[in-house]
């Protein structure tokens, strides 16, 4: 029996350190998926700049690129139009120069066997005059038709440039392209995966909201039992988040904390004889340690009523234990947040 109370008590103990163990395990991986979040959100900020300063250099490049395209175009009407000029002239001038020339050497060379008179001399004089003037003026349209060849040359230059302009133009545009597309891709997966953590954070979350939210229902239910202390006289006590122990000198009173029914009565090996009261709703609280039980299993007992005396260790002069917790639900509860206020103030204690 002993064995029995002994190993119920360690898989109590051991349910409530897991239990505590769980709760602290989800708010350290709900910090770090908080943390997880955030980084990933630095990450799509920086994305998200990284595009648009891709985005306002594609701008800026497609800008120039369409300008280029139409200066380029500009310039091949230019150069069509002075090139189809130059033809045009070229062989207008030349067809005419050697017509002229022809007329002239028929001036010339006209009417030898014939008696010319000097009327006919004077007007052949003439008109071989006229028709130099009118070669050298030929040959002078001839000659700035040169200027035009000079224009072209350049036209023809300024063109070729625009050509290698615009193919870089075009690497840049591709290269910025391919740059926002990787980015953009990272983009994508980077904001999956920050939604994959959010959902992740919301579930975990809400998770540990209820079960927070049933931990101060249960210590709202708990707060409606007001324990007071089983010990009146002690020399001292020793509490964290479960049971309190109180450590007292020669024989003293053990009271029952709160009215309920007492549902076990034992002994551990070690640790000295164990009482366990049921005070209903799933509440029970239990006193183990150095003192001799003075009640019997099943018995009904009031809140203040006797459970038994302490005893002191044989042989020692040291203090001797008494062990206090109250559970509920097999959970170990923080058993100083359910103490009446008498205890409080006696150990200056508080509920916050």
């Amino acid at each position: 029996m002993k064995k029995i109370v002994f190993f119920s008590l360690l898989i109590l103990v051991h349910t409530s350190f897991a239990r505590s163990r769980e709760e602290d395990i989800a708010s350290k991986n709900l910090a770090d998926l908080k943390r997880k979040i955030s980084f990933q959100s630095k990450n799509l900020k920086s994305l998200r700049s990284q595009i648009s300063k891709l985005e306002n250099s594609l701008g800026e490049s497609n800008k120039k690129y369409i300008e280029t395209l139409e200066e380029k175009k500009q310039i091949e009407i230019a150069l069509y139009d002075a090139r189809h000029r130059l033809t045009e002239s070229q062989e207008a001038l030349s067809e005419n120069l050697e017509k002229t020339k022809g007329s002239l050497r028929a001036v010339v060379l006209g009417n030898l066997d014939d008696v010319e008179t000097s009327s006919d001399l004077l007007s052949k004089k003439i008109l071989t005059q006229l028709m130099q003037k009118k070669i050298e003026k030929i040959k002078s349209e001839i000659a700035q038709g040169k200027q035009l060849e000079q224009s072209i040359t350049s036209l023809t230059e300024r063109y070729q440039e625009f050509l290698r302009t615009e193919s870089d133009l075009k690497l840049i545009l591709d290269d910025l392209e391919n740059k926002k597309s990787v980015v953009a891709e990272k983009y994508v997966e980077e904001e999956k995966e920050k939604d994959q953590l959010q959902v992740r954070f919301d579930q975990l979350k809400s998770k540990v909201y209820i079960s927070h939210q049933r931990k101060k229902e249960q210590v709202r239910a708990n707060q409606e039992l007001s324990f007071l202390s089983p010990l009146d006289a002690y020399v001292g006590i020793e509490h964290q988040k479960k049971g309190i122990t109180f450590k007292f000198k020669g024989q003293k009173p053990v009271k029952s904390a709160e009215a309920g029914k007492v549902v076990h009565i034992g002994a551990l090996s070690n640790y000295g004889n164990v009482v366990i009261v049921d005070h209903g709703n799933q509440t029970r609280s239990i006193y183990f340690g150095h003192f001799s039980p003075k009640v019997k299993k099943n018995t009904d007992v009031k809140k203040g009523q006797l459970l038994g005396y302490t005893k002191s260790i044989y042989g020692s002069r040291q203090a001797g234990n008494i062990y206090f917790e109250v559970r509920k639900k097999d959970k170990a509860q923080n058993t100083v947040l359910l103490m009446d206020d008498k205890f409080l103030t006696k150990n200056k204690l508080a509920k916050n």
